[in-house]
């Protein structure tokens, strides 16, 4: 049996390519039957006690209660996000339908409370609204055409949707739920690309935005910068949510930060599958190679002409011309090298 290859970058169930079509049902409900129906996916209201993305586009999420996440362990929290081509879109019904993040103090310092991320594109946000709005779904029928009655209620009226808009919590952040200034940022490129790549150069980079720098000034300290020197404009961080293309191995994706001079900036590869050999490279506006990483502590290189060899130990031999300049070298840290002088 051959693998379905197409919906390789879906985490979580897997609930695509389905029809939907609730023809007859005004004739049942005419018969007396109850009026049960809905076009689309109903998620039960719970705790968060796992990693929980949705994902699937193609189908309405129905949220009729309230879904909590706390304290994150292992792996727990939850991410509602859109692809390039299509947005998630959940709808929702009764007063306490919602997500809501929440948190415990504790003794260690490195708490993490419940995290609640909503992460869609430009042109296809994540979209909530009420289960009676009847402007907007994901699914299609038999014929390939839009169902957007999600009630099947076969009618939507102005006073309706007003009274529907009423009738769902939403969103609600409490204290301890997870507020650290780290942007999550999804790659526009589609996992599966048919050889088009469209961010493997400098300038088709995807731009993420301004990192907050994170060095000493004035009586700050090094500790206290850490967390406390971004705004809502400039975050502490990025995680990015993308993929080595399932059809080429070959493929290149560059993202382009602005970043400041003296902060450092770490680099760290996470959740892949143990097949993915990467390299990492940073580089400049003109696209010259500042630092790689391949095999990490075993990592040699060039680096603006200078030639920097890992040996054993973690110590760095470094040769060229800036050494004779600064006539110190620094060492190698994880997925950089660093010349200090």
């Amino acid at each position: 049996i051959n693998r379905f290859e197409t919906f390789d970058h879906n985490v979580g169930p897997l609930v695509r390519e389905n029809r939907l079509s609730y023809e007859g049902v005004a004739a049942r409900i005419a018969g007396g039957e109850p009026d049960e129906a809905i076009a689309g996916m109903e998620v039960r209201g719970s705790r968060i006690l796992v990693e929980s993305k949705w994902d699937d586009v193609d189908i309405v999420h129905i949220l009729r209660n309230e879904i909590i996440v706390d304290n994150f362990h292992t792996a727990t929290g939850l991410r509602l996000q859109s692809s390039p081509d299509a947005s998630l879109v959940v709808k929702l019904d009764g007063p306490n339908a919602g997500f809501t993040a929440t948190g415990q103090g504790a003794d260690i310092e490195d708490r993490i409370g419940g995290t609640v991320q909503m992460v869609g594109y430009p042109d296809t946000p994540v979209i909530f609204t009420a289960l009676g709005d009847d402007s907007i779904g994901a699914s299609v029928n038999a014929l390939g055409l839009p169902v957007n009655d999600t009630n099947v209620n076969r009618f939507a009226s102005e006073q309706d949707d007003i009274l529907d808009s009423q009738r769902w919590k939403g969103l609600e952040f409490l204290p301890y739920s997870n507020d650290r200034n780290v942007r999550v940022f999804l790659e526009s490129e589609l996992a599966h690309n048919a050889g088009l790549d469209v961010n493997n150069t400098i300038g088709s980079a995807e731009q993420m935005g301004v990192l907050a720098p994170n060095f000493t000034t004035g009586v700050n300290t090094f500790e206290s910068v850490q967390e406390k020197s971004g705004d809502e404009n400039r975050p502490l961080g990025f995680e990015i949510a993308g993929a080595i293309s399932y059809d080429d191995p070959t493929d290149t994706d560059i993202y382009a930060f602005v970043g400041y001079a003296g902060s450092e900036v770490w680099l760290d590869v996470d959740n892949t599958s143990s097949s993915l050999n990467t390299v990492i490279e940073l580089l400049d506006a003109e696209g010259e190679v500042l630092a790689r990483s391949a095999d990490s502590q075993r990592d040699s290189g060039t680096v603006r002409n200078v030639d920097v060899t890992a040996v054993a130990g973690g110590s760095t031999t470094v040769t060229g011309p800036e050494a004779q300049v600064v006539s110190t070298a620094g060492k190698v840290t994880h997925a950089a090298a660093t010349v200090q002088g």
